[in-house]
């Protein structure tokens, strides 16, 4: 039997019908941890940083591409729409995902899916940012484009715990 070790299972650490077995998912998810507490702790910084200018503590924010976009992004009605910058809320966000992530663990399945839901929240107001960007200001903020993307990131590799937290909470309801 080609591909299969002396156990019988296969050697690329999958087991019958392709399936990667339980103990290297959950070691994959527990890799992808780490890397979402530090993509959103530089979250929350870019976020700090463009909460700063928005506040005018800080006089101009980086952008090397696009010239005054991102003061223009920045100072729109759309950014001041709200009680508090915009840019707050984003780093509120991603230092509660940061948290909640690093307390989520397989035996506490109520704190993966907290951390997911903030992850699909960062997720969806990236998406909704961007388009922001596009149509209703008509310029682009480096700054911005960098937090939508760490929160896209984001999404994407909380997103896989998912479906084991919701099966573990169900298994502890039912």
């Amino acid at each position: 039997m080609s591909g299969q070790g002396r156990n019988g299972h296969r050697r690329n650490g999958q087991g019958r019908n392709g399936q990667r077995r339980n103990g290297q998912r959950r070691n994959g998810q527990r890799a992808r941890r780490p890397v979402v507490v530090v993509l959103a702790l530089v979250g929350c910084g870019v976020a700090t940083v463009l909460t700063l200018f928005q506040v005018g503590v800080l006089d101009s924010v980086w952008e090397p591409f696009f010239g005054d976009g991102s003061r223009r992004v920045l100072t729109s009605a759309l950014s001041r729409a709200l009680p508090v910058p915009d840019a707050a809320l984003g780093a509120v966000a991603y230092l509660a995902e940061a948290v909640l992530t690093a307390l989520g663990r397989p035996d506490r399945p109520k704190v993966v899916l907290a951390a997911a839901v903030v992850a699909a929240g960062l997720g969806l107001a990236a998406l909704g940012l961007i388009a922001a960007q596009v149509f209703l200001v008509g310029a682009f903020c480096t700054l911005c484009l960098v937090s939508a993307a760490l929160s896209l990131t984001i999404a994407g590799l909380v997103l896989p715990e998912v479906l084991p937290a919701v099966e573990r909470v169900r298994s502890r309801v039912g």
